[in-house]
């Protein structure tokens, strides 16, 4: 770019909040018009000048056929991957709008467990749960990190279950037959673990005196989109799970794509569609795991990164190769007394972060 160039270019972009400003309300001055987008575009300036402006908000929609013009007009898949991202309208921070609910079963349909647990979320005290329930949560959960309390305790008097209880959190919907369907599961934990009957009497494996069990878990919430997302050819899918169907898992774990924090993944087998946050080149995943507290089992989930997905004719669907994998047990080892996790690196500490970088040598496709 000649210098003459760079100083209209640079001129312009510094112009481009004050056109915006003559046109939107209060505080969306920064937005950028997409008028100017495709101004910027047409221009073909750098694009991590463009995007630092798509970052800062869209005053505009994006959809299918808007991403289609800016790609004709000359935009990159990165550049594209951002808008798209930029205009994913998220709801407004500390509201969840999603008919999330809180849905608890006894395993075998009996009446009620043999234990009765307290659940909060975030402080606030959601209900104590012996049966089957279903609660909606909208108003407990926030977008970003969300603790979940459950404490413990023996029922009075005993119900007939002697496996505790199983809760699923996730937003719920109504299927074509009219019927009540928790798609996807988000999150899945019980409060049976530790917990048995001997000499017609709840005890925990902590010690004979324990009379309650308080197990705190983090988890983030970010929407359930990827997991909905229709996987298409092209894509890339971060896929976390238990070797085989009904196993719990031991740890809730947040894995963050490139700086994109995906709500995390615990108890429940989940897909999430992670195109739009990947990108030519050198790609990272953060992976956080926190140990629960007094919790005595739980298993190791395997998290695969698979794509790009392509159609098999031999096995009628998309598979993809794998990419990188991770476990969500690395760095925890189980004390043999009394049977916690414990970080092998810092004992003190409750939480483990490691890094996984992978390279692409072509940029994702843009949705």
């Amino acid at each position: 770019m000649t210098p003459v160039k760079r100083t209209v270019t640079a001129l312009l972009l510094l112009a481009l909040p004050l056109l915006a400003a003559g046109r939107t309300c209060a505080g969306e001055e920064n937005k950028l018009g997409e008028a100017d987008l495709f101004k910027l575009v047409e221009l073909k300036l750098d694009d991590k000048a463009v995007i630092a402006k798509v970052e800062q908000g869209l005053d505009f929609s994006v959809d299918d056929a808007l991403l289609a013009r800016l790609k004709k007009a000359g935009a990159s898949e990165t550049l594209l991957a951002a808008v798209r991202k930029a205009g994913a309208a998220p709801a407004p921070a500390g509201e969840v709008k999603d008919d999330m609910v809180l849905w608890v079963e006894t395993p075998g349909g009996a009446a009620r467990g043999f234990l009765q647990s307290e659940v909060l979320i975030n402080g606030e005290k959601v209900g104590s749960f012996v049966g089957y329930a279903k609660v909606k949560i909208d108003k407990f959960l926030k977008k970003g990190n969300n603790v979940f309390t459950v404490k413990t305790a023996p029922a009075s008097p005993l119900g007939d279950n002697r496996s505790g209880l199983a809760f699923r959190v996730g937003p719920v919907h109504k299927s074509a037959d009219e019927e009540q369907v928790m798609a996807p599961v988000l999150w899945q934990f019980q409060n049976g673990v530790g917990w048995g009957v001997k000499d017609g009497k709840a005890a925990h494996d902590l010690g004979p005196d324990v009379k309650e069990v308080t197990n705190t878990f983090t988890v983030f919430y970010a929407g359930s989109d990827p997991d909905t997302t229709k996987v298409e050819a092209g894509d890339y899918v971060l896929q976390g799970g238990a070797p085989y169907d009904g196993t719990f898992a031991a740890l809730p774990t947040t894995v963050i794509v490139n700086g994109t924090t995906l709500t995390s993944f615990y108890g429940s087998t989940r897909q999430a569609v992670i195109t739009p946050y990947l990108k030519k080149g050198e790609n990272k995943l953060e992976i956080v795991t926190k140990r629960v507290t007094e919790s005595l089992d739980g298993r190791q989930y395997l998290f695969t990164v698979v794509g790009p997905m392509e159609y098999s004719i031999k096995q009628q669907k998309l598979i993809g190769s794998k990419v990188t994998e991770f476990k969500s047990l690395e760095g925890w080892k189980r004390d043999p007394y009394p049977s916690q996790l414990v970080n092998t690196e810092d004992p003190k500490s409750d939480t483990i972060k490691q890094v996984i970088t992978f390279v692409l040598d072509e940029a994702p496709k843009a949705k």
